[in-house]
Parts: structure tokens; sequence; C-alpha cells
């Protein structure tokens, strides 16, 4: 089931003229990430803890959480967020050694699972 863009989705959207490409709309960071929550396919979540954490300190939080609660998905999101947190603590700390993202959500997941 698709989500249907709001008055507030549809103006926070930006347009962009990438070179070579027609113009086209970007929704926001916040209603992209409410999008894929919605789908509920596994292979969104990585993208979203990604988006996450390169874009932490763009992200409006309240927007976020006020549309996690009225799209049904606050839970989810609220999972990702603890998730993302470990992973930008372990990015932080990897940095140094150069690990990739890939190799650091791999760290956070086997640390997930070893507190279980």
């Amino acid at each position: 089931m698709g989500l249907i863009l709001d008055r507030e989705s549809l103006k926070r959207r930006r347009r962009i003229k990438p070179e070579g490409w027609p113009e086209m709309w970007l929704v926001s960071p916040e209603d992209l990430i409410i999008m894929k929550l919605a789908a509920h396919r596994p292979r969104d979540i990585e993208q979203i803890q990604t988006i996450l954490i390169r874009r932490r300190k763009e992200i409006d939080w309240k927007y976020l959480e006020k549309q996690a609660l009225q799209h049904n998905v606050q839970p989810e999101l609220t999972e990702i967020q603890a998730k993302t947190h470990q992973v930008a603590r372990f990015r932080e700390h990897s940095l140094q050694s150069h690990k990739t993202d890939a190799e650091i959500k791999t760290l956070v997941s086997t640390k997930t699972l070893q507190s279980k």
C-alpha cells in the first residue's frame, strides 16, 4: 500500500536539475524515511540508516517524529534510530581504521546479536 503525500510533504520537497537529466522533484529526507518505513521492505532499513547517519544534522527530528506517529510507523522508527545511533558511534570510532560503512554495520549487527 502506498503512502499519500500531504500538503506539508509537498511543501517540503525541492526541485533539482542534475546535469544531463531533466528537472525533477525530490521529497525531503524525512518524508523519504517515512515512505520507506511504511513500505515495510527489509532492504529499506539499511537505506534509512544511511540517510539518518549522513543527514543527521539536517534532519528535522520533530517533523520526522510527527510524521511517524501520523503514519503508524513510530515503533519502527524508534528501533532504527537506536540501531543507527550504534552505527554512528562505531563509525566515529572506526574512522581511524578506515572501515567501510558495510564493515561497520556488520560489526554493529554482530554486537547487537551478542547482547541479546
